[in-house]
């Protein structure tokens, strides 16, 4: 498939992609950028490199508040800003991020709600499901640190809440298969959602 031919979702329809850290959240977002059309949101290409990231980090700087923020809040309300721009061109996006907790998902939902006024605006979550064995793994084979990878999972196990919300569509996704497995099972779960 070209990218001329790559399928469209319906409007204001987006993907948030969860699961522990070496799950295979930004592997399977860059599989569905190549045959859907949508926007990637991930925080892991928020680096010093990032130029449009580097500029609204230079902005801030100027409010002592946020400059005493975490990097990782930087990155989400970088990534927030984003996504409103996204979905006000009636676009769509794939973002993936831990979502370690439901208030995170809940109050990211209301504000693109609520600054967007999309009557129709719609959330999918893409829970991706592996061992804490295969997370760490995974993420020491990219960071060539096992001790590190073991704590980093280990600090999200601990404090990651379970799903819990209603009102969203949820998907549970075996991850512990090949990187293409994982894309088609996605991608059977989205296919109702292809616009015709």
């Amino acid at each position: 498939m070209t990218k001329y031919s790559k399928h469209k979702l319906i409007p204001h329809f987006h993907i948030l992609v969860r699961g522990l850290p070496g799950s295979g959240k930004s592997t399977l977002a860059n599989k569905l950028i190549e045959q859907i059309d949508l926007k990637l949101i991930d925080p892991d290409l928020l680096t010093s490199n990032n130029i449009s990231f580097k500029m609204f980090l230079e902005a801030g700087s100027q409010d002592s508040s946020f400059r005493v923020l975490p990097s990782v809040t930087k990155k989400y309300r970088y990534n927030l800003d984003f996504a409103l721009r996204i979905d006000s061109t009636c676009k769509n996006f794939v973002w993936t991020q831990a979502w370690s907790n439901m208030y995170g998902i809940k109050n990211t939902f209301q504000f693109l709600q609520n600054r967007t006024r999309a009557e129709q605006l719609r959330f999918i979550i893409i829970e991706l499901e592996v061992s804490t064995e295969t997370a760490v793994s995974r993420l020491a084979s990219r960071t060539g640190d096992i001790p590190k990878s073991e704590e980093t999972v280990k600090r999200f196990t601990e404090t990651a809440e379970k799903y819990t919300l209603s009102n969203f569509d949820y998907h549970k996704i075996d991850a512990e298969c090949s990187e293409n497995e994982v894309y088609l099972q996605v991608v059977d779960v989205l296919s109702k959602y292809f616009l015709q």
